[in-house]
């Protein structure tokens, strides 16, 4: 890879390369995350109710669905090696960036495209379910045919409509490829995002920045998500492709990056030689086996949805509406962490994060009402958030010098792939305790407590400095 953003004014080649300042910087990566994460936003919870209600699906199910749809996101080192050393129409960023959004529109109508039809009792949970969920009980909307959503076609016979198997398979071909333009487009702008941090020594500071704004988005989305999850699901799709189109228009204007780039080689030998570089880096390896800990313990995502649409009775609005509880929580976090990582060193706050963040977990047996729903959803956001940061700022110190993108995708790959598997264990112990969240609540509180246990055997060099600080302990002051 060149590393072309070693200074603000290097050699074109690269974004950052143009950047003149930080706050430049800063803007020209957030503006992509701002427009994918609107994008993303307004379809993840209609998808879920889609999946769940017009498909008949169980906890674990939909969880699997989402493990499968997202395998293009584990291995994010290709698109990272692709990004890197092999140019495309001249550029190493930034058609790669256009084409993923553009594409990535175009993939969500598709799937507003395939016809469903209400599923029979036990189409889905025989189809391609493991074992541990054969048995269990059949959901209310697989009892009985799930009536259309609001403006879609229901006079179309069942036999000019796939079956509800071959529905699935096809929502989850196109999920798949949805998923490798959003490899494509997030790796461009990770890779940007630790190149620009490590030359300010910000790399907290940005992941910070990025965490504020995707939950910001939240709560935007928040607002008509719950909503666009009682409409034809084609209306959230159109609005997520609209938004792909407009983000694609603003970083053409924004990222500019001469088309000078010229295809390499001698590109085998350089992914050899990142390759090498990633393998032989024991400071990556650690900061990523701790990522595995913290993230492995069995989540409550998926089954939170079931429990509150199933057995607390919440609404779709409403349950949007926690999405915005949720994101202010992790707002008010993310402004403690932005404060906290200057004054502490990262091995001290993943210690305290980790602590507050299990402990805070066990509020969610008290998870009863709609009251307690937005108190809990708040607090645990903002502990949440206080656990993940460091997790994000080690992942970015971790990366070595020359594979920013390249390494910065393999961590957040071992991330993605790690909290998936958590949530499908976490969905399939749901189940298996007969919907019951306490038990997932216990389990996962213990066992992120556990990963204490590993924090002392970080590397010094990685975690025994604060933010703006340098590796020898001096403040940054140059940005050098």
């Amino acid at each position: 890879m060149d590393n072309t953003a070693a200074s603000p004014n290097s050699a074109p080649g690269s974004p950052g390369g143009r950047a003149s300042s930080l706050f430049q910087a800063a803007l020209m990566v957030n503006c992509g995350w701002l427009g994918t994460s609107l994008a993303d936003g307004v379809v993840d919870l209609p998808l879920k109710i889609l999946l769940k209600d017009r498909l008949g699906l169980e906890a674990s199910t939909l969880a699997t669905f989402t493990l499968i749809g997202l395998i293009p996101i584990y291995i994010k080192p290709l698109a990272g090696i692709l990004s890197d050393a092999v140019p495309l129409f001249g550029t190493r960023r930034l058609h790669y960036l256009l084409l993923s959004l553009v594409f990535g529109g175009i993939f969500w109508v598709m799937m507003a495209m395939v016809p469903l039809q209400a599923p029979r009792t036990g189409d889905l949970s025989r189809m391609g379910t493991p074992p541990a969920a054969a048995g269990a009980s059949v959901s209310r909307s697989e009892a009985a045919p799930a009536s259309p959503a609001p403006g879609e076609n229901s006079g179309t016979t069942a036999e000019t409509k796939p079956r509800a198997q071959q529905a699935f398979f096809i929502l989850l071909a196109i999920y798949f490829l949805t998923n490798v333009c959003s490899t494509f487009r997030s790796t461009v702008l990770g890779g940007v995002m630790v190149e620009v941090g490590k030359l300010y020594h910000a790399t907290g500071l940005l992941s910070a920045w990025r965490q504020a704004l995707t939950r910001g988005v939240s709560v935007v989305t928040g607002l008509v998500v719950g909503e666009l999850a009682k409409k034809p699901f084609l209306l959230p799709t159109s609005i997520s492709a609209a938004l792909h189109v407009i983000t694609a228009a603003v970083m053409y204007r924004m990222l500019d990056e001469p088309r000078t780039a010229k295809p390499r080689h001698e590109v085998l030998l350089e992914v050899k030689r990142q390759g090498r570089q990633l393998m032989d880096s024991r400071i990556l390896w650690a900061a990523a086996g701790l990522v595995v800990l913290v993230i492995a313990s069995p989540g409550f995502g998926t089954p939170l949805l079931y429990h509150q649409l199933d057995t607390l009775k919440f609404s779709k609005p409403f349950i949007g509406y926690l999405g915005i509880v949720s994101a202010l929580g992790a707002v008010v976090g993310t402004v403690i962490y932005g404060f906290v990582c200057r004054f502490w060193n990262l091995r001290q706050t993943l210690i305290v994060s980790i602590i507050f963040h299990s402990v805070m977990t066990l509020w969610y047996l008290a998870y009863r009402s709609e009251t307690s729903a937005v108190i809990i959803t708040g607090v645990e956001a903002m502990t949440g958030i206080l656990a993940i940061l460091p997790l994000y700022d080690l992942s970015a110190r971790a990366t070595p010098k020359g594979s920013e993108a390249l390494g910065y995708s393999l961590m957040m790959s071992v991330w993605n792939l790690t909290g998936q598997v958590s949530d499908v264990t976490g969905s399939f112990l749901y189940d298996f305790f007969g919907k019951n969240l306490h038990p997932l609540v216990w389990i996962n509180s213990g066992t992120t407590l556990l990963v204490l246990l590993a924090v002392p055997f970080l590397p010094a060099a990685l975690v025994d400095h604060r933010e703006g600080e340098s590796r020898g302990g001096g403040l940054s002051t140059d940005g050098h």
